[in-house]
C-alpha cells in the first residue's frame, strides 16, 4: 500500500503543473483508492468481476486470496498509472497548445512618425510632434544636427536649404547655410513650416499643413514630451557624413553632445539612437552601453558620386561602417548582428521575408523606413517587422490597428 502511495506521489510531482492537472490527479487517486478498498473488502468487487476478461481469469485460477490479490493489485496499479499518465499527457498538450497560441500573437507594432509625420505637418517641427502625439504614435523619429555653440537641433540636412527655410523677412533662402556655422540664437531667426511652392518636394507632400515656427532644439522636443506626459519614445538619428567631415562639427562631438542632452532629461530608457554613420554607434556602444542603438542601412543610395552606407561589392570596408565590411557577411542582418546593434533598420525596398526571419533569429528588432503605401504597410506587418517609420503615421495606425493611446 505504501509503495503504491509513493508511486502516486512521484507521478503527482510530475503532473502538478497547473490547477486542472491537480484536479484530475486528485480524482484519479480517490477513484483508484476506492477500487483498491472495494477489492480488498469484497473479493467479487464490481470493478473486477464485471469485467469478463478478469472474471475469466479468476475462474481459471485456484481460489487463492494471494493470487487473486496479486491480480487485483496489478490491475489497480496499472489502471492508476494509466490514468495519471493520461492526465500528464493531456496537460502537456494543453500547455503546448496555449504556448503555440501565445507565440502566434504578434507583438504591438512600433508606429514611428518620420520627422514627426512630414506627410501631414512640416518635418522636424514641434507642431509635427504635437500632432503625432495626439493621434497616438509610439515613437517620434527625428534628425539631429549641432550648432556652432554645441546645441543639438532638429534638421535632416547639415545645411539650411531654400526649399524649407525662410529668412526673417519670410523669403526662402537663396543659398545654403551650414548649421555648424550658426549659434542657436542665430538659428532661431530663421523660419520653417512650409515647403517652397513650385518645387518637386512640394509635390511629394501636397497635403502638408503650413506653419511658421523656428527650428527646435532637442531640449525643446524633450520638454514638449514632458508637457504631454505619457511614454512616447524617441528615435534620434545622428547626421554625420564620413566622406564629408566638413559638413558638420566632429562626429565624436556631435555624438557626445546628443547623448548628454538625452541624459540631462533622463530619457535613456525611452530613446534609441540611429545612424548611417556607424562610427557614432560604435562610440555609443563603448562609452554609453546603456543606450539602445539602431543600424540604418541602405544599399543603393548615393551622395553625389559616392555610394552611401553599405557599399556592397566595393573594395575594402565602407567608411560608414566603423571598420566593418558588408562583403564579409552572408546577409546585412548578420553584419548588423556582428556589429552588436539592438535594432536593424533597413530601407523597406531592400527587405525580404528571409532577411526578416534571419534578423529575428539573431535577436534583432527590425524597424524599416520609410513606408507610406498602405499595401506595403500590410505586407511588412504580416511579415512580422517590429516597427515601421512612416511619413503618414495616421495611415499606419489605421492599417495596423495599433494606437499607443489605446494601450
Amino acid at each position: 500500500m505504501y509503495r503504491l502511495r509513493f508511486e502516486f506521489f512521484f507521478l503527482g510531482i510530475y503532473c502538478l503543473m497547473d490547477t486542472w492537472v491537480s484536479i484530475k490527479l486528485v480524482i484519479g487517486y480517490l477513484v483508484t483508492a476506492g477500487w483498491r478498498n472495494g477489492s480488498r473488502n469484497n473479493p467479487d468487487s464490481i470493478w473486477i468481476t464485471h469485467c469478463p476478461a478478469f472474471r475469466g481469469m479468476q475462474e481459471s485460477f485456484p481460489d487463492s486470496c494471494i493470487l487473486r490479490g496479486m491480480i487485483r493489485s496489478q490491475f489497480l496499479l496499472f489502471s492508476a498509472v494509466l490514468l495519471i499518465l493520461y492526465s500528464c499527457n493531456s496537460s502537456k498538450n494543453e500547455i503546448s497548445d496555449v504556448s503555440a497560441e501565445l507565440s502566434s500573437v504578434p507583438l504591438p507594432l512600433d508606429v514611428q512618425a518620420h520627422r514627426g509625420g512630414r506627410g501631414r505637418y512640416p518635418e522636424n517641427t514641434l507642431s509635427a510632434f504635437a500632432w503625432s502625439r495626439e493621434i497616438g504614435v509610439d515613437t517620434w523619429e527625428m534628425d539631429a544636427a549641432l550648432t556652432s555653440d554645441g546645441i543639438p537641433v532638429l534638421s535632416h540636412d547639415p545645411f539650411l536649404k531654400g526649399s524649407l527655410v525662410r529668412d526673417e523677412n519670410g523669403d526662402f533662402l537663396e543659398k545654403d547655410i551650414r548649421i555648424a556655422d550658426l549659434t542657436l540664437d542665430e538659428l532661431k531667426h530663421f523660419q520653417v513650416g512650409e515647403i517652397q511652392p513650385g518645387i518637386r518636394y512640394k509635390e511629394r507632400f501636397p497635403n502638408q499643413h503650413s506653419s511658421s515656427e523656428s527650428i527646435p532644439s532637442l531640449d525643446e522636443v524633450f520638454r514638449l514630451a514632458q508637457e504631454f506626459g505619457g511614454n512616447v519614445r524617441f528615435n534620434i538619428e545622428i547626421k554625420t557624413y564620413p566622406p564629408y567631415p566638413e559638413w558638420t562639427l566632429g562626429w565624436e562631438t556631435v555624438t557626445d553632445t546628443v547623448i548628454s542632452v538625452i541624459k540631462e532629461h533622463d530619457m535613456e530608457e525611452r530613446t534609441t539612437v540611429q545612424s548611417f554613420d556607424w562610427r557614432t554607434l560604435a562610440r555609443i556602444k563603448e562609452l554609453y552601453p546603456e543606450m539602445r542603438i539602431s543600424c540604418l542601412t541602405v544599399k543603393n543610395f548615393k551622395h553625389g558620386n559616392d555610394s552611401y552606407n553599405l557599399q556592397i561589392g566595393q573594395s575594402g570596408p565602407s567608411p560608414w561602417l566603423a571598420g566593418f565590411d558588408a562583403d564579409d557577411y552572408g546577409s546585412v542582418a548578420e553584419l548588423v548582428s556582428a556589429f552588436g546593434a539592438d535594432v536593424y533598420s533597413p530601407y523597406y525596398k531592400e527587405l525580404s521575408s528571409s532577411e526578416i526571419k534571419a534578423a529575428q533569429s539573431l535577436g534583432l528588432e527590425i524597424v524599416t523606413w520609410t513606408v507610406n503605401d498602405k499595401n506595403k504597410m500590410r505586407l511588412l506587418i504580416d511579415e512580422g517587422v517590429n516597427g515601421i517609420i512612416s511619413d503618414y503615421p495616421d495611415i499606419l495606425i489605421e492599417v495596423s490597428g495599433n494606437n499607443a493611446s489605446n494601450r
